[in-house]
């Protein structure tokens, strides 16, 4: 049985078994699956087969403080079939979906990428490491498999900084990878890494090996574990799963899903605890029971899933018949001092052969909760259609349940959702995580990733309040997020106050920003008392088209309920003064009752409405301004109510384009028409305008009040058209009801869905809102009010907008006293801290009595327990001091019984008696985003024994009973005692570099020495010792240096010490001796020495000396004068049988430092006397002179006479053959007389 194909058997299984199924979509199943809270968007790669997505990983691998997601595409074949690529997406505020690096694999069908992960931080040096495997690498040995570690750091690169290779052929190691945790508890990360078809043992047994992190990290396996039986595959699953006994050491599982001890292809898992120097037995064996149920195909860490602050970890059945053939489990276990034997609870596949349990992954906390979270992927789910695949994630909690509390489907057929699945971020550092999961099926295998947003959900809380001074003010009564007034690119918010100061009213403006406030910028006050200044605003538009959104006020009250209306034009500076005012006809009309701004026609300009719902016995009229670059004084269109007492115009508002024709539409509304049935009307916006309403809509009954507010809703479906809602709050009693209204074509008095009231007199509808996208998921999204509810409480729901809309309420919102009308204004179509997501604006103009508040709440959610996100050593701190960040509790708030400070608590591990707290440091509750504290530790990394520690975090109210607690997290110091500084350095220098020498430093844990020159680092050495060849002369060089700890830990610098090159005049000098020439080849017959001279002019002194070797080919020799300054000398040449030669008459020119190039051969002129011989074209040295006597002479002929047959390399061996023979003799007898020539 070939059991060591398995894993790849099991993969194609899934893929082939879907096309026996429905080849469409269930939608229904989605919608009652999904939630619109978690919102989604994708990366689609679009590099053919490349299995975009098949891997998956996040880490801060920059060190940016925001973490980054990494996707494999191991068939990539850009460079060369499935040679496998690997991208990097670096998070940040406003991160994109293009990759910031990309990593190659080495060879054609490598699959680099198939596994990759964040190994934490492996090397100590503050950075998330990352790696990555090529299981079938033929670097070792064909499929031998090979791992590639890339460190981390502010440029990260995608060379591998050290290389994993498998021992021999086939064993396919890098098959599964893992890290993020400290096995041996030396404050560095360590990395696990499988073969799973090692024969070490047995064939196919499998092997494992354990790589310690540390400041130097090698390929040399510290600790190995190996299979037990042929075929087991131990390793196909392995994972360092954190700390499951509370030993204060991350402990290992290993799965081997071929295991036959329990039963035939049964599996096991097999748990080894960490320690200082752990073993390779294992402390822990789980079995499954049930042949080829191939327990431990998968394995995975759990975090802390039921925050008792051990670790607990998953192990996959992928094979289990629970729920149907192959349907699949998953089994949890919970950690513990004595961890129990038996799982805490099993999570189930839904359908025979989905092989759940296959893909298995720590989730992270994904729903801000405190507790982690599970991911489990099943890719061959086919419950909606063939391949879709879908995901399903278990949240955390104290009382551990098996119910998936979000599942999500693919979008498309063969498209695997659900394979990669890897632990949420937040990826933009705005408190709420991301979750990525692959589908690399998609698109022909192209391959896609979905990155799941948690959004805002339940019961908001308020991130920015903003008040009113005095009672009966109001403030509130109308808001607008809709414009950005000062054009900074942050949408503004503003509130009026119509009651202020007697009725005059004001409107306040507060500038948007990354950095909110909520003192006012702008002030706008009324006229006159009793104006009620304010009671309707818009900014929803640019009126005279300058850039800049403006201000529409009204003061319906003026003179008598006259009425009038305020236009302010936006502006860099801003003023309160009006640049247009509009003033009704007549008394009691109450013109400027409602204002509303808004994009009719196809020009620049924003067109608006001015109501006086009043006018001619409360018939109403409504009057359309066409925006243009100064603001008309007269009305282009008027409109007139039908009967009197409707109260036509008691609410309008520029909807947008419902019917599709390029034109904005706008909605009126009469309340009281027909017994206060109410009624609605549509005009369709055409380049003249019109009007006669395209399309009426009326209310179901008397007193329904149908049309008291009317809304646009941006377009909530998706399909192309702006939608509108419509409030009538007398519904029913009072209860009230809202409709929502589709655009379309061939528009319809349908709606699509109602939402209707619950409590008597609670008057849901009384204001209605949307077209804001406030879970950012590309559907607008809307809101209704109910402002009477709960003893005038007041509340407002927020439905968000799908393709399957539903009219269950998404978020909720409400006031929190009685009398505060909650949900009698709001906005929701800005975005006011730029994090391009929809915000919103509410307000209880109620509360304290009339004096009123707005609150603004940002597009996130807050959790209520305060999160724990990041422990980390604080760097240069002379050690033992930590760095805890965590998030606000959600109470951390104003105007609640909020949280009043926030205490910090460490406990030692909590080993076999459990955790015990103590408080070590208190932070006042500031309304912050995240705190950051630095507290103490009582030991580091270098101290005796264990250094971890256990943290939380209380968030205390001002009652004992009454507080949050936020997850246990573990951390350690490491040492920070930097090194003494290096003493008596040395410098020195020679003719083309500089040597330095120090004394050696005694710290146990030095690691290396920092060479600083002119002031700048500059190289690193292992040694005490250096050589600096990157030099040049007339330079001098100032040289320090600094020792540095295997922590990182650097010494102060050494002393400072100077040096220079020494100043060598270079010649370059071409010359012959007459000897060694062979005029047949044109070479010298040998190397051989040269000796020169510097002679001062006179020729009696000796300056500087020089020696060389001449080169047979280019009858060169370099020669380097040290000690010559700057002047004119003779060049003397002497050879070990030629006649001593000096240069031509006058000498030569150097300066100090200089090259020069001199040539003995191109003519007799340049030597001294011509003092040169021709031979074959060229001017050589007399050869001859053997005794060095100056001339060439009987002695000289004698000598080699006497020498004649002796061989070897000797003076009178004149032609360089080796041995001293006739030819010499006749060199001699032809250069007799022949002496030097010299001054």
């Amino acid at each position: 049985m070939l059991k060591n194909i398995f894993y790849s058997i099991l993969l194609i299984s899934f893929l082939l078994f879907q096309s026996a199924y429905s080849q469409h979509l269930n939608s229904d199943i989605i919608n009652e699956i999904e939630t619109d809270a978690i919102t989604k968007d994708y990366i689609n790669n679009n590099n053919s087969s490349e299995h975009f997505g098949f891997a998956l990983a996040t880490g801060d691998f920059n060190g940016d403080g925001y973490p980054d997601f990494v996707s494999g595409a191991p068939n990539n074949s850009a460079i060369s079939p499935n040679r496998g690529r690997v991208y990097i997406y670096f998070g940040g505020l406003n991160y994109d979906f293009v990759p910031d690096l990309i990593f190659n694999g080495e060879a054609s069908n490598d699959l680099f990428g198939y596994t990759l992960k964040n190994v934490g931080d492996v090397n100590g040096d503050g950075f998330s490491d990352l790696i990555i495997g090529a299981y079938l690498s033929d670097s070792g040995g064909a499929n031998s498999g090979r791992a590639y570690l890339y460190f981390g750091g502010v440029s990260m690169d995608n060379i591998p900084d050290v290389i994993f290779t498998g021992e021999i052929a086939g064993d396919q190691f890098s098959y599964s990878l893992s890290s993020a945790g400290d096995v041996n508890g030396d404050g560095y990360n360590d990395i696990l890494i499988s073969s799973p078809q090692n024969d070490q043992t047995f064939t196919n047994a499998g092997k494992v090996y354990l790589f310690y992190g540390g400041s130097t990290v090698n390929n040399v396996p510290d600790k190995v574990f190996l299979g037990e039986n042929a075929d087991d595959q131990f390793g196909i699953s392995a994972c360092i799963i954190g700390d499951y006994n509370g030993d204060g050491f991350d402990d290992i599982i290993i799965g081997a899903p071929n295991n036959d001890d329990a039963g035939n292809n049964a599996g096991a898992a097999f748990v080894y605890y960490g320690g200082s120097d752990m073993n390779t037995i294992s402390d822990q064996i789980i079995y499954s029971g049930n042949d080829d149920d191939r327990l431990g195909s998968a394995v995975s860490d759990a975090g802390d899933f039921n925050g008792d602050g051990y670790s607990d970890f998953i192990v996959g059945i992928p094979r289990a018949d629970n729920t149907g053939f192959n349907s699949g489990l998953a089994l949890l276990y919970l950690g513990g001092a004595n961890p129990s034997v038996y799982f805490a609870t099993s999570f189930s596949g839904v359908q025979s052969s989905e092989y759940f349990g296959l893909i298995i992954s720590n989730a992270g906390d994904f729903n801000c909760d405190g507790f982690s979270d599970i991911i489990i992927g099943s890719p061959s789910n086919y419950s909606i259609g063939s391949g879709v695949g879908r995901i399903n994630v278990y949240f955390g909690s104290s009382v551990v349940n098996n119910t998936a509390d979000f599942i999500s489907y693919g979008e498309f057929f063969s498209e695997y959702l659900g394979l990669g699945v890897t632990s949420s971020a937040d990826f933009n550092g705005d408190g709420n995580v991301e979750l990525i999961a692959g589908a690399y099926g998609y698109s022909g295998m192209d391959g896609r990733v979905y990155l799941f947003k948690q959004k805002m959900t339940g019961n908001d809380i308020p991130d920015e309040y903003f008040l009113g001074n005095s009672t009966l003010e109001l403030f509130g009564a109308d808001v607008s997020i809709e414009g950005d007034l000062n054009g900074d690119g942050f949408n503004d918010v503003v509130i009026s106050s119509p009651g202020y100061l007697s009725n005059r009213g004001r409107v306040s403006i507060f500038y948007g920003g990354a950095l909110l406030d909520n003192d006012p910028d702008v002030v706008i006050y009324g006229e006159n008392e009793g104006d009620h200044f304010g009671n309707s605003i818009s900014t929803n538009g640019d009126i005279n088209g300058d850039g800049f959104d403006d201000l529409l006020v009204g003061a319906r009250m003026f003179n008598g309920a006259r009425g009038k209306a305020y236009i302010y034009l936006g502006a860099t500076v801003m003023d309160s003064t009006a640049d247009r005012t509009y003033l009704g006809e007549n008394i009691g009309e109450e013109f400027g009752y409602k204002v509303a701004m808004g994009k009719v026609g196809t020009d620049n300009f924003t067109d608006y409405l001015i109501s006086s719902p009043k006018r001619s016995s409360a018939q109403g009229r409504v009057y359309y301004y066409f925006g243009s670059s100064t603001p008309i004084s007269l009305p282009n269109l008027t409109f007139i109510g039908e009967s009197a007492n409707s109260n036509y115009g008691v609410s309008c508002d520029i909807v947008g384009d419902v019917n599709g024709d390029s034109y904005g539409d706008f909605l009126i509304g009469a309340h009281n028409f027909d017994s206060a049935k109410g009624k609605a009307y549509l005009y369709y916006g055409i380049p003249n305008g019109s009007i006669n309403s395209n399309l009426n809509l009326i209310g179901e009954a008397n007193d329904n009040f149908y049309g008291f507010s009317v809304s646009k809703a941006g377009d909530i479906n998706k399909d192309g058209y702006k939608d509108f809602i419509i409030g009538a709050p007398g519904f029913n009693s009072l209860k009230g009801k809202a409709y929502v209204y589709y655009g379309g074509l061939n528009m319809t008095s349908d709606y699509v869905i109602s939402i209707s009231g619950t409590s008597a007199d609670e008057n849901l509808g009384y204001y209605v809102n949307g077209g804001g996208d406030i879970n950012a998921d590309g559907y607008s999204d809307f809101a209704v009010g109910s402002p009477y509810h709960t003893g005038n409480r007041g509340r407002a729901n927020f439905f968000f907008g799908s393709s399957l809309l539903d009219n269950i309420s998404d978020l909720t919102v409400s006031g929190r006293s009685s009398n505060d009308q909650f949900g009698q204004s709001f906005s929701m179509s800005g975005d006011v801290n730029g994090d391009a997501k929809s915000d919103i604006l509410l307000s209880r103009i109620g509360y304290n009595s009339g004096v009123g508040l707005s609150q603004l709440h940002l597009s996130n959610s807050t959790p209520v327990n305060p999160r724990i996100t990041n422990i980390s050593d604080v760097p240069n701190d002379q050690g033992g001091f930590i760095k805890i960040k965590f998030t606000k509790s959600g109470f951390d708030e104003f105007d609640v019984n909020g949280i009043s400070h926030y205490e910090i608590e460490r406990s030692d591990p909590p080993g076999n008696f459990g955790f015990a707290w103590q408080t070590v440091s208190t932070q006042n509750a500031n309304n912050n985003i995240y705190y950051n504290l630095y507290i103490n530790t009582p030991s580091d990394s270098n101290s005796n024994g264990n250094s971890t520690f256990f943290y939380r975090v209380t968030a205390r109210t001002s009652s004992n009973g009454v507080y949050w607690r936020s997850n246990i997290l573990s951390g350690r110091s490491i040492d920070n005692l930097a090194p003494l500084a290096p003493v008596d350095l040395m410098a020195s220098g020679n003719s083309n570099s500089i040597n330095l020498n120090w004394n050696p430093n005694n710290e146990p844990d030095l690691k290396k020495y920092l060479i600083y020159k002119n002031g700048e680092f500059f190289k690193e050495s292992l040694t005490i010792s250096f050589v600096d060849t990157n030099v040049v002369q007339d330079s001098i060089y100032i040289y320090q240096v600094a020792a540095q700890d295997i922590n990182g830990n650097i010494s102060e610098l050494s002393n400072p010490d100077s040096a220079s090159l020494e100043a060598i005049t270079l010649f370059d000098v071409t010359v012959i001796p007459e000897g060694l020439l062979n005029i047949s080849t044109n070479t010298l017959r040998m190397r051989d020495t040269i000796t020169a001279y510097l002679y001062d002019l006179t020729g009696s002194d000796i300056i500087d000396s020089a020696k060389g070797v001449l080169d047979s080919v280019t009858f060169k020799v370099d020669l380097e004068f040290k000690n010559a300054n700057s002047g004119i000398y003779y060049l003397v040449i002497k050879h070990r049988n030629c006649i001593e030669t000096w240069s031509k008459i006058g000498g030569e020119e150097i300066n100090r430092g200089g090259t020069y190039n001199y040539d003995f051969t191109n003519s007799a002129g340049n030597a001294y006397g011509d003092n040169l011989k021709l031979k074959g074209g060229k001017y050589c040295l007399y050869s001859g002179d053997v005794n060095s006597s100056g001339v060439i002479n009987s002695t000289d002929r004698t000598l080699i006479r006497n020498n004649v047959g002796q061989v070897g390399y000797i003076r009178f061996d004149l032609d360089g053959n080796g041995v001293v023979n006739s030819s010499d003799r006749t060199i001699v007898r032809n250069n007799t007389g022949i002496s030097k020539q010299r001054p």
